[in-house]
């Protein structure tokens, strides 16, 4: 899920190296919460992984996203439309109860918004135990 393109890995300019990693636990049913950590952070990736287990958590889940990944939703304290795209990448168990209903509701909140793609894809990781103790 992402707010916009991409940005390539050649792109290096004075405000890339001064780019920050933050990791901070979010309350879902907490939206001004939420808008305080955008107004801090100012985010422009969110990476976010097994998150949906039950039904009743895919709402507050997708308006937390939704608040996160639009460029428009107070990018800074004065309220200013955010420089850089957002980008989310989520890692999705496939087998959970709710993801039906998530996957129904994130692409309605995608289908909502100018701009917004959503791709949808399947990531396999195999390990395999060789001599060498890495991958093939």
């Amino acid at each position: 899920l992402q707010s916009a393109g991409l940005r390539g890995e050649n792109e290096q300019d004075e405000k890339s190296k001064d780019k920050q990693c933050f990791v901070r636990k979010l309350d879902w049913y907490n939206a001004e919460e939420v808008r305080d950590s955008k107004r801090m952070i100012n985010p422009n990736l969110i990476i976010a992984s097994a998150v949906v287990y039950y039904k009743e958590d895919v709402i507050p889940l997708i308006q937390t996203l939704e608040i996160l990944l639009d460029p428009e939703s107070t990018a800074g304290t004065s309220g200013d439309v955010a420089e850089e795209p957002v980008e989310a990448l989520l890692f999705l168990p496939e087998f959970r109860e709710a993801m039906p209903f998530f996957r129904e509701k994130l692409e309605e909140i995608v289908n909502t918004h100018a701009g917004w793609n959503l791709k949808l894809d399947r990531v396999r990781l195999l390990l395999d135990d060789n001599e060498e103790g890495g991958l093939p």
